[in-house]
């Protein structure tokens, strides 16, 4: 399937951006070293264990609260671990929010309306904002979004296409007008499910680059 095929720029009026790795920097990689240190040898048996147990899925849609994940995580660290310890581990592969991510948003401002779907979760929506003040002074996101839509706090998450709908139905939006951009296949699948353009962000591609200088969508 091509993924960055897109319909004629005048007929696009909205942009849906993913956040992490798409305009968040991130280094899964970072979290599994961290996870290492408490004792996890097999990272790719827990994480396993745990989407098993659907921790992750309930997690990032709201279903539990941070005691309880916490309370999961540490019944599959075989050395056990504190709270603290794991919410370090978990938050690790947080790295930043650019400078040029910033740029792009105030550029494409005047030209589309500018949405955020993320799966997220309490955790990482902390210290995201924690980040984002440290680095920028910035309280929020409201000033370069018309709409957030986090899944942790929607109660659903990408891929599930009532995700994608939610967004459409509440901001009024028609799909063939809007562009999703996201970094994972299954999640541009499920915009497209619901008929809204989708571009995969790929592996080593900034989002930038998805971009001319007059910030129009490349074709």
């Amino acid at each position: 399937m091509n993924y960055t095929k897109m319909p004629a720029q005048s007929n696009i009026k909205n942009i849906i951006f993913d956040l992490g790795v798409v305009l968040f920097e991130l280094d899964y990689g970072l979290t599994v070293d961290s996870f290492k240190t408490l004792g996890v040898e097999n990272h790719e048996q827990i994480f396993t264990e745990a989407r098993q147990l659907r921790l992750f899925d309930r997690f990032e849609r709201g279903e539990i609260k941070v005691p309880e994940f916490l309370e999961g995580i540490q019944d599959l660290i075989p050395e056990g671990a504190t709270g603290q310890a794991i919410i370090e581990a978990w938050n690790a592969m947080l790295l930043g929010f650019p400078k040029s991510s910033i740029v792009l948003l105030e550029g494409l401002r005047p030209r589309y309306r500018l949405y955020l779907l993320s799966n997220t979760n309490d955790l990482h929506f902390e210290r995201f904002h924690e980040m984002i003040k440290d680095q920028h002074g910035l309280d929020g996101l409201d000033q370069y979004f018309d709409g957030l839509y986090y899944s942790h706090i929607e109660g659903m998450r990408k891929p599930e296409s009532r995700f994608y709908q939610r967004l459409l139905e509440r901001e009024r939006l028609v799909p063939s007008e809007t562009v999703f951009i996201d970094d994972m296949v299954r999640n541009v699948d499920g915009a497209l499910g619901v008929g809204i353009h989708g571009i995969l962000l790929e592996r080593g591609l900034q989002v930038t680059e998805l971009f001319n200088e007059n910030f129009e969508i490349l074709s």
